[in-house]
């Protein structure tokens, strides 16, 4: 690498993306030699901000076919970094050329069907960018929607899926053109994924999928009336108040022989709420503060790997149920996690769309010289165990405040208590979940629940699975 190249490596590692002052300086910088920049950028050695320098100057420098390199649509999931195959498609989407857009089509089919990552940073920004392509280019998109979409999914789909579609999709952009395209969005209804569930009737005409929650001539349903049931506990734990006063009862009570079963019990009572007490000094929590009172699913899932780039240490996702994301794990940056379901996730949203990141940039904007970050570790799919597990993974990573947006998915879970209709199961579930002295003996005892109740372990392929659900 010449020294040019290496003098702004240098440089440029200690400037920080999350800050605003240093990201204003991207566009007023030079273009850097990308060739001689890709093979750090592949070894996943360049920061953040040195990214967006190799992006920036790919868009003002290479030509098409360099970038279609740099992004490898043809290439295995590893073999490039997904911040890589970002800033390629972010640089084709500045250069909106139609020589493009076969690398495009093969990027977009390939990540739908998770060939590689199924992070709306990868289909999601290569669809509107073929979008874009044909609009400025009316009739580029042809070829493509006629062979190469056919092919694509003959290869990642499966042949006879390839060989009914292909009939829709030529038919579908002769009617509608870009408005066929752009169909292709999960929020205008997943035409190819609809095509493929369930094939039109016919093709003359072709109407396009209703977006979701939409019905043809069918009016919005209406609200039903539901029964709100709230579970409290019927017990609380006394202060040192009642205690003192069972210790009393107990001394009384022990110097009178025919009360002394009395006292016993009494004995029993008072040492419990003598260590329940202690327990709530000492703050030990309750086990309803460390985990959902039920749970059907266990969300154990950790998208975050550790590596190091020079003497700086970063946890990297590399997209999928969780964003795309790189964080530096030390330093001074003032860090927000964001914590919920698909909505958080901002699913089908590029990620400077999610509210993450435009509340993150209004923070930055504000105070430009402060390096601050909101993380997104919203999972696609997910319920109120893999908040908590997502929470306490965020707190470990170095976060200094929570953000928390929840309550769609936990409504199946909800169901599902159908099973424990008519017991007192969730009055003592309640009842002992606050209680301290449970929580220790809780780690101790065996599980003795019921198969519907136990908690379904999920690998990382099923939360993936799961998680697809959201992208339609």
């Amino acid at each position: 690498m010449s020294p040019k190249s290496l003098l702004w490596l240098s440089i440029s590692a200690s400037l920080d993306l999350n800050r605003w002052e240093d990201r204003q300086n991207l566009s007023n910088s030079n273009p850097i030699s990308v060739q001689e920049s890709e093979a750090y950028f592949q070894n996943n050695s360049l920061t953040p901000y040195q990214q967006e320098r190799f992006r920036y100057s790919m868009e003002q420098t290479a030509s098409v076919s360099y970038i279609e390199s740099v992004l490898d649509s043809k290439g295995s999931r590893n073999s490039r970094p997904i911040s890589m195959r970002i800033a390629a498609l972010k640089a084709l989407d500045a250069k909106s050329s139609p020589d493009s857009l076969a690398a495009l089509w093969e990027i977009y089919v390939r990540s739908r069907f998770r060939d590689l990552q199924e992070d709306p940073d990868l289909f999601e920004r290569a669809l509107r960018t073929i979008i874009k392509i044909e609009s400025l280019h009316p009739n580029s998109n042809r070829p493509h929607i006629e062979k190469t979409l056919p092919q694509l999914v003959k290869a990642y789909v499966g042949s006879t899926q390839s060989e009914s579609i292909a009939p829709y999709l030529q038919a579908c952009y002769e009617q509608h053109r870009v408005e066929c395209i752009r169909a292709f969005q999960s929020h205008r209804g997943s035409l190819l994924l609809s095509f493929l569930e369930s094939p039109p009737v016919s093709i003359s005409p072709l109407p396009l999928p209703q977006p979701p929650g939409q019905w043809e001539d069918e009016a919005p349903p209406q609200k039903s009336n539901v029964e709100i049931r709230t579970f409290s506990p019927s017990l609380t734990i006394p202060k040192s108040l009642v205690v003192g006063f069972l210790t009393l009862a107990f001394v009384f009570l022990s110097r009178r022989h025919r009360w002394q079963k009395y006292a016993a019990i009494g004995l029993g009572l008072t040492v419990f709420l003598w260590i329940e007490v202690f327990l709530e000094w000492i703050e030990h929590p309750t086990l309803a503060e460390q985990q959902p009172l039920f749970s059907f699913i266990d969300w154990k899932y950790e998208p975050y790997q550790f590596i190091r780039r020079d003497s700086d240490e970063w946890w990297v996702s590399e997209g999928g149920p969780a964003r795309w994301q790189e964080v530096r794990a030390s330093g001074e940056t003032f860090t927000i996690a964001t914590l919920g379901a698909s909505s958080a996730h901002g699913s089908n949203l590029l990620q400077e769309e999610t509210f993450s990141a435009l509340l993150a940039s209004r923070l930055q904007r504000e105070n430009p010289s402060q390096s601050l970050q909101i993380l997104n570790f919203g999972i696609g799919g997910t319920t109120s165990n893999g908040v908590l597990y997502s929470g306490k993974q965020a707190l470990s990573m170095g976060a200094d405040a929570l953000i928390i947006y929840y309550g769609h998915n936990e409504v199946p879970q909800f169901h599902q208590l159908s099973t424990f209709e008519g017991t007192s199961y969730l009055s003592l579930r309640l009842l002992f979940s606050h209680i301290r002295l449970y929580e220790i003996l809780h780690r101790f005892l065996p599980s003795s629940s019921s198969s519907s109740s136990q908690p379904i372990y999920l690998s990382r392929q099923r939360v993936q699975e799961l998680a697809i659900t959201n992208h339609r």
